[in-house]
């Protein structure tokens, strides 16, 4: 870890094809915001594009961080231990993922698949927060509710119809009455 070197070609080919995305993606909802009616700012087009991209995104991206992770963190406990270290020993405190915290039970093997292990870790955790984080920007509704409109009962109050939230019905969401057997 003390040699790194950064490759920008490597870290600007990504961030410029996420742009592209988010840019195409706003101007495809921008085409489509306007004829449902609503007036909506180009931030909230841009920001509902990332949310989107990262989403969509996130269904690749997670289930290849696991495959690697678990792909690397067996090749750690197999070939990357010191020959003295067993997988289940006081050493590692009898726990196979304490070689992660542990270098210097490792080879020169352990190291390079515990950084591998480490990176797809700190990725996923960085991900997870990012769909959090995006998820509850203001402005943004994915909460499960959904606008309903009050209908006006006389023609005065045609210019006065309100929108209000409210949540979806969902069979889980209601209570269960719970029994007792007992007598």
């Amino acid at each position: 870890m003390k040699n790194i070197r950064l490759q920008k070609r490597r870290l600007l080919t990504p961030l410029i094809c996420t742009v592209a995305a988010v840019f195409i993606l706003s101007i495809g909802i921008a085409a489509i915001g306007p004829e449902s009616g609503h007036q909506n700012p180009p931030v909230e087009y841009v920001s509902v594009a990332l949310l989107l991209l990262t989403y969509f995104g996130s269904f690749i991206i997670i289930p290849i961080l696991g495959i690697r992770f678990i792909y690397n963190i067996s090749l750690l406990i197999y070939a990357g231990r010191r020959d003295n270290v067993g997988v289940f020993c006081a050493k590692n405190l009898f726990n196979p993922l304490n070689f992660l915290l542990f270098p210097s039970l490792l080879n020169r093997k352990g190291l390079v698949y515990r950084r591998r292990c480490i990176v797809a870790l700190i990725l996923f955790i960085i991900l997870i927060a990012l769909v959090n984080y995006l998820s509850t920007l203001p402005g943004i509704q994915l909460s499960g509710t959904t606008p309903i409109t009050s209908s006006p009962t006389t023609p005065k109050e045609t210019s006065t119809s309100t929108t209000t939230t409210q949540p979806l019905s969902s069979p889980i969401a209601k209570p269960i009455p719970i029994t007792s057997n007992r007598h």
